[in-house]
């Protein structure tokens, strides 16, 4: 399985290791590594001479076992899950244009049909709690 490994750029330290990779990481920000050899408990730097000219990948250096807290673990596991309604909310609600659009337009049966495809997202992916 392949796992992204996320740098910042800035001081090139090791920021998250993961199976997918969102378009927020997608930023002179931060570099992205693809690895099928990613050890969770060490720690990783990049090797930035690796990465093209405006590229967002480089090659990644294992380095140090690090000792992993489970307890702030568990605690980033589960703020990722409690936000993965947002994410999946994100990709499905229709294009803001859409919207935009039809106020431009005074279409009345546009703009409610845009406000019934968000509700009907919001219904799909509700918000936990």
């Amino acid at each position: 399985m392949i796992t992204y490994i996320i740098f910042k750029n800035s001081d090139k330290s090791f920021y998250l290791g993961t199976s997918t990779v969102n378009s927020n990481f997608e930023t002179e920000e931060f570099v992205i590594n693809q690895s099928l050899e990613y050890k969770e408990n060490f720690n990783y730097t990049y090797n930035a001479s690796s990465a093209n000219e405006g590229d967002l990948y480089a090659e990644a250096i294992e380095g140090s076992e690090v000792t992993i807290d489970a307890d702030e673990n568990a605690r980033m596991n589960a703020e990722v899950a409690a936000n993965q309604y947002k994410r999946d909310r994100k990709e499905a609600y229709p294009p803001m244009e859409d919207y935009l659009d039809a106020i431009v337009k005074n279409d009345n049966v546009a703009l409610e049909k845009y406000k019934t495809d968000c509700l009907a997202v919001k219904t799909r992916y509700p918000k936990p709690g």
